[in-house]
């Protein structure tokens, strides 16, 4: 499941470079490979997994849950690694890991600078999705990417000189007047009309008398 992990990881990586996100499923269980065919129930378990995923997150099957709680790799429980995390109670694949070797294909000279690098990309390729995007599902994955970015960036001190996502900036919201008016203020439209003393209905004032014998009940 590590070897797995890790090629996810690489992978999120170098989509995110080119402006793709990832969604996926994993689970643990029985597979069969041909070569024109997959078949078994880790197969069409994390097909299922990654259909309930909705954000671009890898989420664990149960089978990957109870695999990830038991087991170990090279002595470290899998929980001790910082590749997993969980999103309020589901565990899913840390696709943001922060190493050299998820980023890059050799080690740099100096590391801490190459992840800066790569993460102000990754970034900028988030901020160009979200001002671009429209409301609707595609931009839905987008804007949960930059939370998921911004969340990253504060559990991270390997990347504290990348500037969190001003999410709000991109916002959808727009208010009035939405379309090219002369300046009025709110009493030069509306000040005559509020002015004027309100009046009841008939109808009105026999709802008042009732509710006020409703109150003396």
């Amino acid at each position: 499941m590590v070897a797995v992990a890790l090629k996810s990881i690489q992978l999120a990586h170098q989509l995110l470079k080119m402006g793709f996100l990832i969604r996926g499923g994993l689970a643990v269980g029985s597979l069969c490979r041909t070569e024109s065919n997959i078949f078994g129930t880790a197969y069409q378990a994390a097909y299922e997994t990654e259909r309930c995923a909705t954000a671009p997150r890898v989420l664990f099957h149960q089978s990957a849950v109870e695999h990830f709680e038991a087991d170990c790799h090279l002595g470290i429980p899998l929980g001790g690694l910082s590749i997993f995390a969980q999103e309020g109670n589901e565990v899913i694949l840390d696709s943001l890991a922060v190493h050299w070797s998820y980023v890059a294909d050799t080690p740099g000279a100096d590391v801490s600078q190459t992840l800066a690098q790569t993460f102000k990309s990754h970034k900028t390729t988030i901020e160009r999705q979200l001002a671009e995007l429209p409301s609707g599902r595609a931009r839905e994955k987008w804007e949960w990417m930059a939370k998921y970015f911004n969340a990253k960036l504060r559990h991270s001190s390997e990347l504290a000189s990348v500037c969190a996502i001003e999410i709000d900036k991109y916002s959808l919201f727009r208010f009035g007047p939405l379309i090219a008016q002369s300046a009025s203020t709110f009493e030069e439209a509306f000040g005559s009309f509020m002015a004027q003393p309100l009046m009841k209905t008939e109808g009105l004032q026999r709802a008042e008398d009732y509710g006020s014998v409703a109150d003396g009940e």
